[in-house]
């Protein structure tokens, strides 16, 4: 069937892979790996945010309130994880050419307008953190893997939405379909000006044209993006793997589950509300 040589084809772009692996996977994950410790290890989370203000343990058990907030917090980690791996995903298209991430003038206004609320949520999350003091934002040689979450991952997350609003690297191209098939023969599909001049065309099934150029500055902008990205991203991964080894370590030695954590604080709960959850009698027996 012909396409209406009076309807203009459609604009396709081409999502660069940086962002879709760092928007559609790396950020969904450590908001995922956050809501892990906000919720099943809340202690370990306080601790690593800020040790001194830590809450009294009764029976290694958080307040209430704390547990809550904390239950809270995970839960919109989980939802800022949910958004950017399914909601990004929903507004994206196949390219008909390579069935890579593409978007059309509409699902790269509702990328934009995501991204755009996410990039305030950043600079809400690091001015959570100005207790700690200035040097908290700086001082990267100081940071423990709860301050690489907290300011490093919201750093290059930032960064990497405003090089997505400036649309650093999206280039738009228009898609024409050139083969088609109708009642088993092949249909030649043809622009406007070649079917006037009756000139013959052996094309692909898609044929892209230009709608723009990358200019140097864009070019630029995307292989800064790409080497800021990549260090931040091999330092968060080696400081994440790092800090849940030593967790893991730590409780293997301690022959115990990690204290605060929702296992250890419900196995305590056990043993207050049964008579078997009773000390034992310290009894020596010697010869």
């Amino acid at each position: 069937m012909a396409t209406d040589p009076s309807t203009p084809p459609q604009s396709l772009a081409k999502i660069p892979r940086l962002y879709t692996l760092f928007f559609l996977y790396l950020e969904p994950l450590s908001a995922l790996l956050g809501a892990y410790f906000a919720h099943f290890d809340s202690t370990t989370y306080l601790q690593l945010t800020h040790s001194a203000s830590l809450p009294s343990l009764t029976a290694n058990l958080l307040p209430l309130g704390t547990q809550i907030s904390l239950t809270q917090l995970a839960n919109l980690y989980l939802l800022f994880a949910l958004n950017e791996a399914f909601v990004l995903r929903a507004a994206t298209t196949s390219h008909p050419k390579d069935g890579s991430f593409a978007l059309d003038k509409k699902g790269l206004k509702v990328w934009s307008v995501l991204l755009a609320g996410l990039l305030v949520a950043d600079l809400g999350h690091l001015y959570s953190v100005r207790g700690l003091g200035m040097e908290i934002y700086w001082r990267v040689w100081k940071w423990n893997s709860m301050a690489w979450g907290n300011v490093g991952v919201v750093y290059l997350g930032a960064l990497t939405r405003l090089f997505w609003l400036a649309e650093a690297g999206i280039v738009f191209k228009k898609s024409v379909m050139g083969e088609e098939k109708q009642n088993g023969e092949a249909v030649t599909e043809k622009k406007e000006d070649a079917l006037v001049k009756g000139k013959k065309e052996d094309e692909e099934e898609v044929v892209e044209e230009d709608d723009g150029s990358v200019n140097i500055k864009t070019s630029l902008a995307t292989v800064a993006l790409l080497v800021i990205g990549a260090g931040l991203t091999v330092i968060l991964i080696m400081n994440t793997v790092t800090f849940m080894a030593k967790t893991v370590i730590w409780a293997h030695d301690r022959g115990e589950n990690i204290p605060g954590s929702v296992f250890d604080q419900r196995k305590e709960r056990q043993k207050a509300e049964t008579f078997w959850g009773a000390p034992k009698p310290d009894i020596n027996f010697q010869v």
